[in-house]
């Protein structure tokens, strides 16, 4: 049993990570918002999912899990498009690491010692 108020390694990376692209989202939306757009960027959650998940609460969890499959599904298409558009390679390059990043996020979250510790119903010790 993995004492919860220990925050593995590997979760503690991805709740970071997702910090690092909320705050990359409200510098896109603000970037276009000076333009005179308004573009909603559904990474700004990661700041309360960094939180949650640094809570080990089961419904951060979740909404991390439905925007790493968001992107997994996203991401490629964006690839085959980026290739078909004749952009630089760089793209369809920035493209693939994401992807493989939202993976490894992927299976982090849903390995079964870092999944148990969100479901553990022991009591949590007071700080």
């Amino acid at each position: 049993m993995t004492n919860r108020s220990q925050i593995p390694a590997p979760l503690s990376a991805v709740s970071w990570i997702f910090l690092i692209l909320a705050v990359i989202a409200v510098a896109q939306m603000a970037y276009y918002f000076m333009g005179g757009l308004f573009r909603i960027q559904f990474n700004i959650l990661g700041f309360w999912i960094c939180l949650g998940l640094r809570r080990f609460s089961i419904g951060w969890r979740t909404c991390a899990l439905v925007l790493i499959w968001l992107q997994l599904i996203v991401l490629p298409i964006m690839f085959v498009f980026s290739i078909l558009d004749g952009r630089s390679l760089l793209d369809p390059v920035e493209d693939m690491a994401l992807f493989l990043l939202e993976l490894w996020m992927y299976r982090v979250l849903t390995k079964p010692s870092i999944r148990n510790i969100f479901y553990d119903e022991s009591p949590i010790p007071a700080a």
